[in-house]
C-alpha cells in the first residue's frame, strides 16, 4: 500500500513537534528560561497542520474498508487523546506565558508532577498515533 504524502508528513512532523515540546518544557524544568516563542510556534503548527490532518483522516475512517475494527478503535482513542492533550497543552502554555510575563514562576515550575503527567499523556497520544501509522501502512498492508 502506498503511503499518502500528507500521512508521511504528519507522522514525521509529529515527532519534530514532540521533540520541541519536550525540549522547551524539560529545559525549563531544569531552570532554563521558558522559551514561550518556540512553544507557541510549535503549538500553532500542531493546531493548523496536524489537527487538519486528523480531521481529514477521521472524516474518511467510517468509509475506509481497509480499516479493521481494532484499528478503527485505536484511531478513535488516539484522536480523542490527542485532541484533549493538545487543548490541555495550549491552556497550560497560555498560563505559563502569562505567568512569565507577570514575573512569576511559570505553571510548569509551580506544578512539576502535573507537568510530568502532561508530558506522559502527550507522549502516549503521539506514540499511539505513530503506532497507528505503522500498523496501518506497514503491518496491515
Amino acid at each position: 500500500m502506498e503511503i499518502p504524502a500528507f500521512s508521511m508528513f504528519s507522522a514525521v512532523s509529529e515527532l519534530v513537534v514532540t521533540a520541541a515540546v519536550l525540549h522547551v518544557i524539560v529545559r525549563h524544568l531544569k531552570g532554563r528560561p521558558f522559551n514561550w516563542k518556540l512553544l507557541g510556534v510549535v503549538l500553532t503548527f500542531e493546531t493548523c497542520i496536524n489537527v487538519i490532518y486528523m480531521i481529514k483522516r477521521a472524516s474518511a475512517a467510517d468509509v475506509d474498508s481497509g480499516l479493521a475494527g481494532p484499528l478503527k478503535i485505536l484511531f478513535a482513542v488516539h484522536g480523542i487523546l490527542s485532541l484533549v492533550m493538545l487543548v490541555a497543552l495550549i491552556l497550560v502554555y497560555l498560563l505559563a506565558t502569562f505567568d512569565q510575563k507577570a514575573g512569576r514562576s511559570t505553571w510548569f515550575q509551580q506544578h512539576h508532577t502535573a507537568t510530568w503527567g502532561l508530558l506522559f499523556f502527550w507522549l502516549l497520544a503521539v506514540g499511539s498515533g505513530e503506532y497507528a501509522f505503522v500498523w496501518r501502512y506497514f503491518i496491515t498492508a
